[in-house]
């Protein structure tokens, strides 16, 4: 595992900022540091290297991403862009390697889309772990934005669709939401949540979605229709939205019965299974027998003793033996796509019982009759 720290920093040379920025790397023990907008010549970056403590540096053409990393690391610089640098990590103890993307995105959707492409062509030659983080200039969805208009989904589609293309999905965050602000009056103020990052989720998946987009090409030079202007093709971005929706909607932590925060998928499972357990396996409730006294008396005494006696021997044989292997009810909890343990219930049906329908009609019954009752009354 690399300690890293992206910041869009917007100017170095406020010593507030750079001394707050030396104070976290020490504490942290970062081996890489990205900053954004540094509001200075690029030159003056090996000055800045040695003042936080690191032995190699990089800074794109156009100075807006500085990237620094210590000697702990073996470097390969593979792609530096106006938008984007991405550099593999090997680690020169244990021969571990990582992928870093460090991403500073322009403005408008017009310049975006080189930052999409270049991203897109990269995934193929990407062999391990990979990281994107940075400022990305754009957000998923309106949960993202607090004021100002509506958010548009068009102005996501690209960036959706090259995050998937890629097979990385949202690293989650804590503290504020929101981490841009227009820093206006307030009825004109807007807050984005436009700094993130993502990481690998599925090289298979991702070798699978570039697959579909290589085949809906093919398909339609084949045609020689417009199925993007007639709509057919935008299944494609909206099965993206609807993935990364699911993505959004992953636990990173959830809250126990004593008010205290959990982390991790395995603590979270856990806590989720033994929450569930103790809701299926409650004490039988007291039940009053008086509720059924706005039914009427339909059945003879004997056939009412048919019906309440004791089974035979044979008759529980019979039953027992026609019981499926996996009659049992048993649970389990999916915590972000992964299924977590087992656990049974000791109350309540199974979907599917057939018992279920009679337990429907005889509580609509009472429920009927009890309110005509209450209605003449």
């Amino acid at each position: 595992m690399i300690k890293a720290i992206f910041w869009n920093i917007r100017g170095v040379r406020y010593k507030k900022a750079i001394y707050r920025l030396k104070n976290l790397i020490s504490i942290n023990n970062t081996q890489f540091v990205a900053i954004f907008e540094p509001f200075v010549i690029k030159d003056k970056i090996e000055g800045y290297r040695k003042f936080l403590g690191y032995q190699s540096c990089i800074a794109n053409d156009n100075g807006k991403i500085w990237c620094l990393w210590n000697h702990n690391y073996q470097s390969d610089v593979l792609v530096i862009e106006n938008q984007q640098i991405t550099i593999k990590l090997n680690n020169n103890s244990n021969n571990y390697g990582i992928f870093v993307t460090s991403v500073y995105a322009k403005c408008t959707i017009l310049e975006r889309s080189d930052l999409w492409y270049s991203l897109k062509g990269m995934c193929h030659s990407i062999d391990g772990p990979w990281c994107i983080e940075g400022d990305f200039n754009v957000i998923t969805d309106s949960e993202e934005k607090l004021g100002g208009k509506t958010h548009r989904i068009y102005k996501s589609l690209k960036f959706i669709n090259c995050m998937d293309n890629c097979g990385v999905t949202d690293l989650g965050f804590s503290g504020s939401k929101f981490t841009w602000c227009n820093n206006r009056r307030p009825r004109k103020r807007v807050w984005k949540r436009l700094d993130m990052g993502r990481t690998e989720a599925n090289k298979v998946h991702a070798e699978y979605v570039s697959w579909l987009s290589l085949q809906e090409s093919l398909l339609k030079q084949k045609s020689q229709s417009k199925w993007f202007e007639e709509g057919d093709a935008n299944t494609n971005y909206f099965h993206s939205i609807l993935r990364e929706k699911r993505r959004r909607l992953q636990l990173h932590k959830i809250k126990n019965r004593k008010e205290k925060w959990i982390q991790g998928e395995e603590k979270i499972a856990r806590e989720a299974v033994k929450y569930f357990e103790v809701i299926f396996n409650l004490p039988k409730p007291a039940f009053n027998n008086s509720i059924l006294d706005c039914i009427p008396h339909c059945i003879q005494e004997e056939e009412n003793d048919k019906l309440t006696g004791m089974p035979t021997e044979e008759e529980i044989k019979v039953a027992i033996f026609s019981l499926s292997a996996d009659s049992r009810v048993w649970y389990s909890i999916i915590i972000n796509g992964s299924r977590a343990d087992f656990f049974t219930s000791s109350q309540g049906l199974k979907q599917g019982d057939p018992l279920s329908p009679s337990l429907f009609i005889i509580a609509a019954e009472v429920l009927t009759r009890s309110l005509n009752m209450f209605n003449s009354n």
